[in-house]
């Protein structure tokens, strides 16, 4: 029995989406494109042979351990980038508005205001065009790049969103594929942000010079944010970042995830007037001394900014974070 041909094309996308995780080293707008992940081992691999010139083997020992990449948290974040990755595009990227449908509205009304599109710039244009390629280039990252900016101090500071994005935030170990590791209205947002944010800037450009000025691309992808990619942002999101320029002998100071987001969830209580709760947050000694009021010692009574820290937990995630990385 042969299937309705709208039930064949429905399995046909299902199965599509379904694989399209699998595929995302192969994409190059996609930060876990297997050239940006080369780039960025070749980065730490430098940075690890200049602090510490060890072997090659210590090197892959170090790059990836097991207590990392097998880590409860990491594997939360494998499960978060194939569900998301496989039903994102499937259930809500058809809500989600586009760039190139912001840039056709905003050239529509600049043309219903000002007039026909094409204001004469590209014949004030000395470099043949070139110029205004890399002027559009550079405004659109610094779009996107706003776009970013503003979503994650929306997601930080509106108590609703900071819900949802704190799942971000919850991870204890980091990998490249933490990135993925977001709620749907967390990618709701940043899609809708960015598309307004670049097709505003396409669009101007879409009139100002009549739809005849592209940006400047490799592999189909802007240039400034291809660089960008290319030139080891996958360490942002990886222990190896420390390595990196001495960091991780000047400042062995970690920036635990899990600690920032009851660090922000206390915040969050404490300006609607509650007091944070210890147990809920899974703090221990310090925690419960920060419940109770500060500590006097011999000293006096512990102040300023040691106080705050054990306010949100963070000496104590701190401590912990020390005695994982000297034990690496």
């Amino acid at each position: 029995m042969e299937l309705p041909q709208n039930v064949h094309d429905l399995a046909i996308n299902v199965l599509a989406h379904a694989l399209r995780p699998f595929a995302y080293p192969l994409l190059q707008n996609q930060r876990i494109f297997w050239l940006y992940l080369l780039t960025s081992f070749a980065i730490a691999a430098a940075a690890f042979a200049y602090h510490h010139r060890g072997s090659l083997k210590q090197f892959f020992a170090h790059a990836f351990p097991a207590s990392v990449y097998r880590h409860g948290s990491a594997r939360v974040d494998y499960l978060y980038f194939v569900v998301n990755t496989a039903s994102f595009g499937l259930l809500f990227a058809p809500v989600i508005i586009g760039a190139p449908a912001v840039a056709r509205f905003v050239k529509e009304m600049l043309a219903a205001f000002v007039g026909q599109p094409g204001l004469g710039l590209a014949d004030l244009d000395i470099c043949g065009g070139w110029g205004a390629a890399l002027a559009l280039t550079v405004l659109a990252v610094l779009a996107f790049d706003f776009a970013i900016f503003a979503g994650h101090r929306l997601r930080h500071f509106v108590p609703t969103l900071w819900e949802f994005h704190k799942v971000h935030h919850s991870a204890e170990v980091l990998t490249p594929v933490t990135v993925y590791r977001m709620h749907p209205v967390d990618d709701l947002l940043i899609g809708v942000l960015v598309a307004l944010c670049t097709g505003a800037v396409r669009g101007v450009f879409d009139f100002a010079y009549a739809g005849k000025i592209a940006e400047l691309t490799v592999f189909k992808l802007n240039l400034v944010l291809f660089l960008f990619y290319a030139t080891g942002n996958n360490l942002r999101h990886s222990h190896l970042w420390r390595h990196l320029l001495g960091a991780h002998r000047r400042d062995r100071r970690p920036e635990p995830g899990q600690a920032r987001a009851r660090a922000q969830d206390a915040r969050a209580q404490d300006r609607r007037g509650l007091a944070p709760d210890p147990a809920r947050l899974g703090g221990g000694g310090v925690m419960r001394q920060a419940a109770l009021g500060p500590k006097r010692t011999g000293r006096g009574p512990v102040s300023g900014r040691r106080a705050r820290l054990a306010e949100y937990g963070l000496l104590a995630a701190r401590r912990r974070c020390r005695r994982r990385i000297s034990a690496c």
